[in-house]
């Protein structure tokens, strides 16, 4: 054909061969493969759950800078000609005793609803916290041969994928916060 173009189709396979292991040929079209991964899987189970956002509440940051705020106007004080040296000494061992009691205090967290749920934040995330959430939630996907497919086609097919998901992954420094079912 004159004019045509023609693209190659991108697709994944099997990476025993390029680390010197055997490999029973498995590989499948990427745009099937995303596809599936994401509306078959991952929204189709989780995409109608609530989506949470994290909100880190620190403790103590804002009387941390108001005291680092005084250790340093204590300081640059003592370069004054008639400073009261023995007096800004004792004030500066006040404001690091204050410090040390603050500085220990971690952080809390709380779970923040949206409003929303997976799939409608998920339709308005860019691709890159898109991806993101695709790290966090798979540990890896299994593509393997079957019977059912005809010799040399790359297609999709629901029972030749396995998703198996991080460890709760909804829970911690993650946005997913309900527990998820194990997929058979």
């Amino acid at each position: 054909m004159a004019g045509a173009q023609k693209y190659a189709a991108y697709q994944y396979a099997c990476p025993a061969r390029s680390e010197g292991r055997e490999c029973i040929g498995v590989s499948i079209k990427a745009d099937e493969a995303d596809w599936w991964i994401t509306e078959g899987y991952f929204l189709g189970y989780f995409g109608e759950q609530e989506w949470k956002e994290k909100r880190v509440i620190p403790t103590g940051e804002i009387e941390l800078d108001e005291i680092e705020r005084s250790i340093r106007a204590t300081t640059s004080a003592m370069n004054s000609p008639d400073a009261d040296i023995p007096a800004l000494v004792a004030r500066l061992e006040i404001l690091r005793k204050q410090r040390e009691e603050i500085e220990p205090k971690a952080a809390t967290t709380e779970w923040v609803s949206t409003g929303r749920t997976l799939r409608e934040y998920w339709d308005s995330a860019e691709l890159a916290e898109r991806q993101r959430i695709l790290r966090v939630a798979i540990k890896a996907v299994y593509v393997t041969k079957t019977s059912e497919i005809p010799k040399g086609r790359r297609h999709l097919v629901a029972v030749r994928t396995r998703v198996e998901w991080q460890d709760d992954f909804w829970m911690d420094d993650q946005e997913f916060t309900t527990p998820m079912t194990e997929i058979n």
